[in-house]
């Protein structure tokens, strides 16, 4: 602690409020920079530190109570995990499906809408009208169809 006499110039400069706090700021903000622009480092080695201490507590009860080896209790953890995934992909599945094509199908209505809402004149009303891909099953068929009626050789222009 500098004696209440002590002058400026026997300060030391983290002493000093304003520069102590401007060395914090340009500190953290140096670090932040630094995760930041390492984030697709860290950010794996992050979610396998919480996956690690999340899991940590159940492969000790097992290997402590039922004298099943770490490895084991991490590998059946694990496989649990991804089934309970790919189960849920599964559950969601159809779902997603029907809800994408859905969209896809409105979506010509939707544009059309906020086309007329502001102002904008496009080609909304042709594929409002005709509806090209009314489902996903007619997209091969009109593709197939379209490069038939080209001549071999002939690029789209």
């Amino acid at each position: 602690m500098p004696s209440p006499t002590a002058g400026p110039a026997d300060l030391h400069l983290w002493q000093i409020a304003a520069a102590r706090d401007l060395i914090i700021f340009f500190g953290v903000a140096f670090s932040l920079w630094v995760v930041y622009r390492l984030g697709d480092i860290f950010l794996p080695v992050f979610l396998a530190l919480i996956l690690a201490h999340i899991i940590n507590p159940f492969v000790t009860l097992m290997e402590q109570r039922w004298r099943w080896p770490r490895p084991l209790t991490i590998s059946l953890i694990l496989v649990g995990f991804a089934l309970s995934l790919l189960g849920l992909f599964a559950w969601l599945g159809p779902v997603l499906y029907e809800q994408s094509t859905m969209l896809v199908n409105r979506l010509p209505d939707y544009l059309g809408a906020l086309a007329a809402a502001y102002g904008i004149e496009s080609e909304m009303s042709s594929i409002n009208s005709t509806r090209p891909f009314a489902d996903f099953k007619s997209i091969p068929n009109k593709w197939s169809a379209s490069c038939s009626e080209r001549p071999a050789g002939q690029l789209e222009s």
